[in-house]
């Protein structure tokens, strides 16, 4: 596979955990980024997500930047409906199409519904100078601007969060140290986000919202080594096994950290060495198995050959005796075969 389509393939798995996380911590985002209006939502009705009505806005549009986005419907207290489109850029870089794709969302919804969105862009990218909360264009006095609320990840410490055991917290740190942590070695990523991942058991979230964390943070880190990812993975695996806060302490003992990361890859050394032996054994036997085919079908041409040459020799000797005036009576008693076969080969070898 080559590095594009495995880049694709991230990014195409980092937007659906984007969009399954605005579903399933709906309400976390809102106390996140609104927290002054969090408490005039009416969380006892259900959250409506409008994927058809998002994908009719994605039909009309001709941008193809990979991106993220959710367009909500909630309930407020005072009866009225409030819409809300969280979007995100998964790629995390520059685009100067960026402020002009959100407005044509805006007026896009608004045409389409008639209503105006409460939007909120979330940057992910490293450029601390682009940080845009609005669209304006001006000619000849008329004027149209969009504004929105943008989040850029990277000027947000995660010692700044007003709600730090949040799921959202969590997630927006694990982007934060993505981006942070690209210059950092393999061990000091490990470091930094097994600590990460041991606190989720520590919160008392439930085990879906756990996957989905520990699924959104495996996707944001990269190792050089894949040695590495795979150390990374079965520690994780092996920490869901665990009910207590001891053994997950217990487990990450930085006194045996190095023994057991040697010890995997030792095991996976032998797995591969064994693999290699078994593959070059199936190679060998079925060389063996068609060297077998081989001498069995240069026998049997073999045995095609001798008896075609037989049957040549059998046939010049007829024909030498019937030329000599022979007859054919006697010619096929001398050579033992019935009389027509003799009347046959004459005719076919008269000419």
């Amino acid at each position: 596979m080559t590095y594009e389509k495995t880049n694709l393939t991230m990014i195409a798995r980092r937007d659906y955990l984007w969009k399954a996380s605005f579903r399933m911590f709906m309400p976390e985002f809102i106390q996140f980024f609104y927290p002054d209006k969090y408490d005039e939502i009416d969380w006892s009705k259900e959250v409506e997500f409008l994927d058809k009505e998002l994908h009719k806005l994605h039909l009309k549009s001709k941008q193809k930047n990979r991106v993220a986005d959710v367009l909500a419907r909630l309930c407020l207290k005072d009866g009225s409906v409030l819409w809300v489109l969280l979007h995100i850029e998964v790629q995390g870089y520059f685009d100067e199409f960026f402020t002009l794709r959100l407005h044509q969302m805006r007026y896009r919804i608004e045409d389409l519904f008639g209503v105006n969105p409460a939007m909120l862009a979330i940057l992910t990218d490293d450029n601390p100078n682009f940080t845009p909360e609005y669209y304006e264009v001006n000619t000849w006095g008329s004027a149209n601007r969009t504004t929105f609320h943008s989040y850029k990840v990277m000027n947000q410490s995660p010692n700044d969060y007003l709600h730090p055991d949040s799921p959202v917290s969590i997630i927006m740190k694990t982007v934060y140290h993505s981006i942070k942590s690209q210059k950092l070695t393999d061990e000091n990523k490990l470091d930094l986000y097994l600590p990460i991942v041991r606190n989720l058991f520590r919160k008392g979230f439930s085990k879906e919202k756990i996957n989905l964390l520990i699924s959104f943070i495996e996707n944001h880190v990269n190792f050089a080594n894949k040695e590495n990812q795979i150390i990374f993975e079965n520690k994780i695996e092996k920490m869901t096994k665990y009910e207590t806060t001891q053994d997950i302490l217990d487990y990450f003992n930085p006194a045996k950290r190095l023994e057991k990361a040697e010890a995997t890859i030792a095991k996976m050394t032998i797995a591969k060495e064994k693999e290699r032996l078994r593959l070059a054994q199936e190679r060998q036997a079925k060389e063996q198995e068609r060297q077998a085919k081989e001498q069995e079908r240069q026998a049997k041409e073999q045995e095609r050959q001798a008896k075609e040459k037989e049957r040549m020799r059998l046939e010049k000797s007829i024909l030498l005796m019937l030329s000599k005036g022979i007859d054919a009576d006697l010619v096929a008693e001398t050579i033992g075969i019935p009389k027509s076969e003799v009347i046959d080969i004459y005719n076919k070898n008269k000419h």
